[in-house]
């Protein structure tokens, strides 16, 4: 009752329900109180994201009940698609997430961004600070020699630690890392026999956090909330294209 009016709502509800690395619950409460009880005092846009499997959550009944009490309350024109990240924000890791643009706006208002270039989109190495703890080549199950002499704009997976899960994957520091979960861990590879974890200062910069943004100290902590949080150039990227109703 206490929240202002506003033109742009953004939500990025919890996808730990609906993701395949999660409860698959399809918990809907917190999606179903925004729309119905915040939605309504949204003059212009609504912006959802959540993970690239929500449209086939429940056989599709969860996206269409969400798509559903957007144009109950109102928004007329609703677009919605899974992005990949790395072509859209230049970050170097391979994410896809679903979007949901609402506007009231009864014609046709917006369109999703283009890809970057190749020119402005980063690799691993381009986020490096100082060197971390090395692991010895022993503790490690090389997937063949990389044969990487430049950059490469893809998932570039040389090996694993133990097991071939997405937290114990090894990555070319000449190519995109894996998703960031919330206790997740990139290790990039350094050279010929060695690989290392990325810092959580380097875990923010993959992110898209710019450097004076404060962190917890603790690696697990930190680790947790970047995994948690949305990119902010996924957010900026979507919405440069969006113009207000009437402008």
């Amino acid at each position: 009752a206490d929240l202002p009016a506003h033109e742009l709502l953004c939500c990025g509800f919890p996808c730990a329900s609906f993701s395949r690395a999660g409860s698959m619950g399809c918990d809907m409460r917190l999606i179903r109180h925004v729309l119905s009880k915040l939605a309504p005092r949204t003059s212009q846009c609504v912006l959802l994201e959540n993970t690239l499997n929500f449209p086939t959550v429940d056989g599709g009944r969860a996206m269409a009940e969400v798509l559903d009490l957007l144009r109950s309350q109102g928004f007329a024109h609703v677009q919605h698609r899974v992005v990949s990240l790395a072509p859209l924000t230049g970050l170097p890791q391979v994410r896809k997430r679903w979007i949901c643009v609402a506007q009231r706006c009864a014609e046709p208002a917006y369109r999703f961004p283009d890809p970057l270039p190749k020119s402005q989109r980063l690799v691993l190495c381009d986020i490096l600070l100082a060197q971390g703890k090395y692991l010895e080549c022993c503790k490690i199950h090389r997937g063949g020699k990389p044969f990487v002499t430049d950059r490469v704009h893809r998932l570039w997976q040389v090996g694993c630690r133990g097991a071939n899960k997405q937290n114990l994957r090894i990555y070319h520091r000449l190519g995109l890392g894996g998703t960031l979960t919330s206790r997740g861990a990139i290790y990039v590879w350094q050279d010929d026999s060695q690989v290392r974890l990325l810092t959580p200062r380097e875990l923010a910069r993959c992110m898209g956090y710019p450097d004076t943004f404060e962190i917890p100290s603790g690696r697990v902590v930190a680790t947790k909330l970047l995994g948690r949080s949305i990119p902010p150039p996924l957010v900026e990227a979507i919405m440069r294209k969006w113009e207000p109703c009437g402008s």
